[in-house]
Formats: C-alpha cells, sequence, structure tokens
C-alpha cells in the first residue's frame, strides 16, 4: 500500500536537510546499487519553468528524468499550456509562487543583516589595529631607550670637559 500525501504539506527546509543528512549518512552506495532497476532505484524527476518569455501559450518547460550516478534523460522542451500536472503539482506550484514575495523580504533582512555584521567586523578590525599602532607609538624598545642614554651620556661627558662652556 502506497503512503497517499497531502499535495499543500510540503517539507521545510530543516526537515529536507536532515533527510539528505540520513541519506548521506548511509552513503551513496546505498542509493545507487539499483540504480538500474526503475522499482528500486531512487528516480528524480526535474521540471524546469524557464523566464515567462510572454509567449501565447507561456513560458518553456524543460523536463527530465535521472537516478543517482547516472546522467539524466532529457525531453525536448515544451510550453506551460501543454504541460498536463497532476493537480497536486499544481497546487505546490502556486503555493510556492505566493511564497516567493516572502522569501524575498527574508532573504533582503538576512543581506541586511549581513552587511551590518561584515561592517561591524571591519570597525572592530580597525579599532584593533589603531590600538595595536597606538601601543606602538607609546611603548619604545629598550634599543631605543640604550641609545638615547648613551647619547645623554656623551654630552654629558663633552660638558664635564668643558666643550660647550
Amino acid at each position: 500500500m502506497t503512503e497517499e500525501l497531502d499535495p499543500l504539506e510540503t517539507i521545510q527546509p530543516d526537515s529536507a536537510a536532515e533527510q539528505a543528512d540520513e541519506v548521506e549518512a548511509e552513503g551513496e552506495d546505498s542509493l545507487s546499487t539499483d540504480r538500474f532497476d526503475y522499482d528500486r532505484a531512487m528516480v528524480t524527476l526535474t521540471i524546469t519553468l524557464f523566464p515567462n518569455d510572454s509567449h501565447e501559450h507561456g513560458r518553456m518547460v524543460g523536463v527530465s528524468v535521472r537516478s543517482v550516478g547516472e546522467p539524466p534523460l532529457i525531453a525536448s522542451p515544451v510550453r506551460e499550456s501543454h504541460l498536463e500536472l497532476p493537480e497536486g503539482l499544481k497546487l505546490l506550484l502556486e503555493q510556492y509562487r505566493l511564497q516567493l514575495p516572502q522569501r524575498e523580504g527574508e532573504y533582503k533582512k538576512q543581506v541586511e543583516q549581513e552587511k551590518v555584521e561584515q561592517a561591524r567586523r571591519e570597525q572592530e578590525r580597525a579599532d584593533n589595529k589603531a590600538k595595536k599602532s597606538a601601543k606602538a607609538v607609546n611603548t619604545r624598545p629598550d634599543s631605543v631607550r640604550v641609545r638615547s642614554k648613551k647619547v645623554v651620556d656623551d654630552s654629558q661627558t663633552i660638558q664635564s670637559k668643558g666643550l660647550f662652556d
């Protein structure tokens, strides 16, 4: 008996990532050992909707199918109006279309947060560099102090000999 899926129930990115991790943990070999047996292979069907080119029959649609480790079998592109999708896929595409503006807002917010964080890190680096420079200016190496002392000692010697009188 096959499990019926609710077409509006979508896998959230976190759970999709968890499933991918589980597959990766099992290793690709566990998936590809049956790649030549259609009933036992993991088969991926890809439907690519190209950008709308204002054609009267809708946008171009590419369809391909493949199993793990095998090159795809690619169908000739068709127009959207000539592609008959099951109702569940149509609903999923509509749900995705409706979510895109929200996703765009979230993406822009994330980009802005990353810019703020990058500016903060750059300011922090500049501050640290300025602190190191200030510390280097205020700290003289011992060799400079010794030379200065020697110069002072020499001038005192010269003064004690009466050359500057």
